[in-house]
């Protein structure tokens, strides 16, 4: 783990298995989840900065999916076996004179990079749901056990930039949780995933701003 710019700083990375400290640049041992990795990051001299790595899902549960169905994945998954987090890891900070300064509207780029050199989406909060209101595409798809690549191909060709993602991860994530709800963003859209257990059914909705739908 380290910072950018490079500086000396005290980091804590916590998940839902516990939380650890480093001194950067240094290297930490963390317990496996599928939630992110919440990292925040001072610096003696004030610098500062905090940052959420999404965990990834291994290859091998993928496998488990389809010829176990949801409830084989399940088992490794809710011991976190399934997981891991990126073996190098870079916080950025700023300094903390910047702090009271209202961020722009624009949305930060994903800092993580999944497998074949694809971006992961950003885990999106339910405040971003203010921002992008205006519905562009939405589909249903089911038995998502089956169909993963469907819904993979759905997101792939309804954003112009659907491709540049990987978007296995957040769909098994959601799906893993049962009845749940993902939401997640890329560089113009917010996608709004529900998993409906009883039907094996998941359900896809892009969103957009009022100020793309304008353009």
């Amino acid at each position: 783990m380290d910072t950018d710019p490079s500086k000396p700083a005290e980091c804590k990375a916590t998940n839902d298995k516990g939380s650890w400290q480093v001194k950067t640049p240094g290297a930490i041992t963390v317990n496996k989840s599928g939630t992110p990795l919440s990292i925040t990051c001072e610096c003696p001299d004030g610098w500062g900065g905090e940052h959420n790595v999404p965990s990834t899902t291994s290859g091998a549960v993928y496998g488990n999916l389809f010829a176990g169905g949801i409830i084989g994945a399940a088992v490794d998954m809710s011991s976190g076996a399934a997981y891991e987090y990126p073996t190098t890891i870079v916080v950025p900070i700023s300094s903390r004179q910047n702090a009271g300064q209202t961020p722009g509207p624009a949305i930060a780029q994903p800092a993580v990079v999944g497998p074949k050199a694809k971006l992961m989406p950003l885990q999106g909060t339910n405040e971003d749901l203010s921002r992008f209101t205006v519905k562009h595409k939405e589909t249903a798809i089911s038995p998502i056990s089956s169909r993963l690549s469907d819904a993979v191909g759905f997101l792939n060709m309804t954003m112009p930039e659907g491709s540049n993602y990987d978007w296995t991860d957040s769909i098994m994530g959601c799906v893993k949780s049962g009845n749940g709800k993902g939401l997640y963003l890329t560089e113009s859209h917010c996608v709004i995933m529900e998993f409906a257990e009883p039907k094996n059914e998941l359900t896809i909705a892009v969103m957009k701003s009022q100020a793309a739908k304008k353009q």
